[in-house]
């Protein structure tokens, strides 16, 4: 499996990032304190004393609150003549969106300001204390910082399904741990998440109990339905360090995954004795395989090996009305109608004369039945005879895709079906 090869970025683009313009202030915005702030800029250069758009400024604040692309408010003094007491009032002045997090140096670029800001000027980091401080910060600045280049302005959509336990059972704890983290994720301007309504309904769709059911073939389904960019996953393991929660990202459009990241569980996540950690959703080996099937009508050679070869004579078919003068070289070809292929009832898709069926199904065995009725070519009005149904047996094994082509022919005075089905990987 590849891994992401984590690197930070050291600028965002300013085409990106920047948006220079003058604006109102919201009435929410206008009055702070000093003593609400998270900390304060300092500029880069020496030229000037103040900050105008597009500057980059040193941010001085709590390096483990902030990851790449966050935003933070920007406040100066409503007077140049203020003490440094915590009751200092300040005035909104614009956001700074963070660039670069090197050690313990955080830089940020001024993207929207109504004027030039002083040096000093404070900022409020526009979270939760429970976000600020959440224990999935450094995991999630990785995630943010591996796809945010590619993704320039745009969020990234991502899904968490649920954390696990090792056994890949969702319990109490796991559970407590992925509503968290999927809170403190979606609360931040990075990312967009799925909706939890719009999960379910693609989970229930393809039979996914736990993120332990999903494979390659449903990570594909859900960049095309959900367009989804990462897939959270995580599960509780327990090392000598204690219990932690190994968390992954799966980038599904590359179909690349993280390492595992441990993170320490802390222990107010933790049931007391008087209630301890439950199985809430038990582990289901729920595994998908891709299917393809079509309809072949090219000639039959007869020297391939296949899985199933169904020959019947076409008098034997045959109406009685037909049987007497019937000779096939005289009577001119027939043509198949009422075609029809099912895969355990499943009706396979029709268009422009071909059959076909092209999706994912459970990993398991299938059974294929082609029904044909024999009419006259040039009149399908016509029918000659009965229609002929056959079965066949198909395997779909776990995360391998597999191409099944069913071939429809007269050849002398039979009529021939065969289905050979192969592994594409």
């Amino acid at each position: 499996m590849n891994t992401f090869r984590i690197s930070f970025l050291a600028m965002l683009s300013l085409a990106t990032l920047l948006s220079i313009s003058a604006y109102p202030l919201p009435a929410y915005m206008k009055h702070k304190t000093a003593g609400e702030m998270d900390g304060t800029i300092r500029m880069t250069s020496s030229k000037s004393d103040l900050v105008s758009l597009g500057d980059t400024v040193l941010v001085l604040t709590a390096p483990n609150a902030l990851i790449l692309g966050d935003k933070v408010e920007v406040y100066k003094p409503l007077s140049e003549n203020n003490d440094a007491s915590k009751d200092i009032p300040l005035e909104f002045a614009g956001e700074i969106v963070i660039t670069s997090l090197k050690k313990s140096s955080i830089f940020g670029i001024l993207v929207s300001a109504n004027s030039e800001i002083p040096d000093r000027s404070f900022i409020r980091i526009p979270l939760s204390d429970t976000v600020k401080n959440s224990i999935f910060t450094d995991f999630l600045g990785k995630v943010v910082t591996e796809i945010l280049p590619e993704k320039g302005d745009k969020k990234i959509k991502t899904a968490v399904v649920d954390f696990t336990d090792e056994s890949g059972n969702v319990t109490n704890l796991s559970l407590r741990l992925s509503t968290q983290f999927y809170d403190d994720m979606c609360k931040r301007n990075q990312f967009s998440c799925v909706p939890n309504a719009e999960l379910i309904t693609f989970l229930k769709k393809y039979d996914i109990q736990t993120a332990t059911s999903i494979g390659r073939f449903v990570r594909n389904k859900m960049v095309a339905e959900l367009d989804l960019d990462i897939l959270i996953t995580a599960k509780t393991v327990f090392d000598g360090g204690g219990q932690k929660i190994s968390l992954k990202a799966w980038d599904i459009r590359r179909e690349m995954s993280s390492r595992p990241y441990p993170v320490p569980i802390p222990k107010e996540y933790f049931a007391t004795r008087s209630a301890p950690d439950k199985t809430i959703t038990p582990f289901s080996e729920i595994h998908h395989g891709h299917l393809t099937i079509s309809l072949n009508n090219e000639n039959f050679t007869g020297e391939r090996r296949v899985d199933y070869l169904f020959s019947e004579n076409v008098k034997d078919l045959m109406f009685d009305k037909f049987k007497k003068d019937f000779r096939v070289d005289e009577y001119g070809e027939i043509e198949w109608t009422d075609i029809s292929i099912t895969i355990n009832g499943i009706q396979c898709k029709s268009q422009d004369g071909n059959i076909y069926f092209d999706d994912i199904l459970k990993s398991s065995n299938y059974i294929l039945e082609i029904t044909a009725t024999p009419s006259l070519s040039g009149d399908s009005s016509v029918i000659l005879g009965e229609s002929i149904k056959k079965e066949a047996e198909i395997v779909v094994p776990p995360d391998w895709a597999v191409r099944t082509e069913i071939v429809l022919r007269i050849s002398g005075d039979n009529v021939l079906i065969v289905v050979d089905s192969s592994p594409v990987y």
